[in-house]
């Protein structure tokens, strides 16, 4: 069986998880709970030397970490009728998949080092850096709106995409996305209906 280092707020780890319950094989994966800022991780970059999350253990001790690797690699064992689920055959919708999975996880990565800022002591603390931050989210937030959305249905891109808005509301719920973009949320709202985003939804702290 393999093995996923997780965390429950983790929206890159969601993006697995909920993967896993889109191909059908959660029930092939053992879930190892890891909270990267305990003095555990030490251990664990023995597994990821990073000491980040998600990292998934193959059956022969393999270990692929960054979620879009361990996607891409979850999209390979999939059955027949889940094949180009999250990464679409046709080249053109695959390229929109990955390059929607990477603004969703810039996204992301701006709302985490923007959290991160504001847990340094406030003396210490970048204005500058946080403001960057969040022009960044605002931004990818006003890209996302101009997107044909509803025309593209579920994919890797999409389900990042879902992750990301999410997270942005549990680190940075200053800035309300639903207000500044109607049409986001009201996509978002529909979207996160599907079980694998209901199943995985995270803390609200």
């Amino acid at each position: 069986m393999m093995k996923l280092y997780y965390s429950p707020t983790s929206p890159y780890v969601r993006k697995v998880t909920a993967s896993l319950i889109e191909l059908k094989l959660a029930d092939k994966v053992e879930r190892i709970a890891m909270n990267v800022w305990s003095d555990s991780v030490s251990a664990y970059r023995s597994v990821n030397p990073l000491g980040k999350i998600p990292s998934l253990v193959l059956e022969d001790g393999k270990v692929l970490f960054d979620s879009p690797i361990i996607c891409a690699y979850l999209q390979s064992l999939a059955n027949n009728d889940k094949q180009g689920l999250l990464l679409p055959t046709e080249a053109d919708r695959a390229q929109q998949a990955q390059l929607w999975q990477a603004a969703a996880d810039g996204l992301t990565d701006a709302c985490v080092l923007r959290f991160l800022e504001l847990k340094r002591d406030e003396a210490r603390r970048s204005a500058d850096w946080q403001q960057r931050q969040e022009t960044s989210i605002k931004t990818a937030c006003a890209w996302f709106a101009q997107q044909p959305l509803a025309e593209h249905g579920f994919s890797l891109g999409t389900l990042s995409l879902a992750t990301a808005l999410e997270y942005a509301s549990l680190r940075y719920s200053e800035y309300n996305w639903r207000e500044q973009h109607a049409e986001l949320a009201t996509w978002h709202q529909s979207f996160s209906t599907r079980p694998s985003l209901r199943e995985t939804a995270p803390p609200t702290s």
